[in-house]
C-alpha cells in the first residue's frame, strides 16, 4: 500500500517523488504551499509535505493515473470541505467521538488515508505536552489547516481522478 512504499523511500527517492509532485499538480501544490504559510508548529508544515505526497501516491496505485488539479476543482473542493466542516461545527478535540465527522471522513473515496492523515493529526496533538495554553490553541489551529488542507487536496483529486 501507499504508506508502506511511502515510509521505505529514501531522500533521493522523497525528493524525486516531490518533483514529480509539484510538476505533475502545480496547482494543488501552490494551494498547499499557502494553507501552510498559516501554520506556526514547523513540525506540521513538514507534515503537510508528506502527507500531500502521500495522498497523492495513494491515488496513483489506486487508479494509475490521476487527473490535473485546476484551480477551479480546488475552490470547489475548498468550498464544498469548509461548509462541511462549519455546518458540523467541527471541533478537532471532539473529532473521535462525533457521528457526523466520522461519516463525513468515510465519504472519501479514499478512506484508508482519510483515516490514516486523520488518525496521524489525531495522534500529534495527544503527544503534544504543553504547559503553555496557547502554545496547545496554536498547535490545534494549525492541525485544523493542515486536516482542512489535506480533505481539500483529496476531494480535488478524487474530483480530477474519477
Amino acid at each position: 500500500n501507499a504508506i508502506e512504499r511511502y515510509e521505505g523511500l529514501e531522500d533521493t527517492e522523497l525528493q524525486g517523488l516531490f518533483d514529480a509532485f509539484t510538476e505533475e499538480q502545480p496547482y494543488l501544490f501552490t494551494f498547499c504551499m499557502t494553507m501552510g504559510q498559516q501554520m506556526k508548529n514547523e513540525d506540521l508544515q513538514e507534515l503537510l509535505i508528506e502527507y500531500l505526497l502521500l495522498i497523492w501516491q495513494s491515488f496513483k496505485m489506486e487508479t494509475g493515473k490521476v487527473g490535473i488539479t485546476t484551480e477551479v476543482s480546488i475552490e470547489e473542493s475548498e468550498t464544498h470541505v469548509m461548509q462541511v466542516l462549519e455546518d458540523m461545527n467541527f471541533d478537532l478535540d471532539d473529532m473521535e467521538n462525533d457521528e457526523n465527522v466520522a461519516t463525513y471522513l468515510n465519504s472519501f473515496k479514499q478512506t484508508n488515508i482519510v483515516r490514516f492523515v486523520t488518525e496521524e493529526i489525531m495522534n500529534f496533538l495527544n503527544d503534544e505536552d504543553e504547559d503553555d495554553d496557547f502554545e496547545k490553541d496554536a498547535d490545534n489551529e494549525d492541525a485544523g489547516i493542515l486536516l482542512s488542507c489535506l480533505l481539500i487536496s483529496i476531494e480535488s483529486l478524487d474530483r480530477v481522478t474519477g
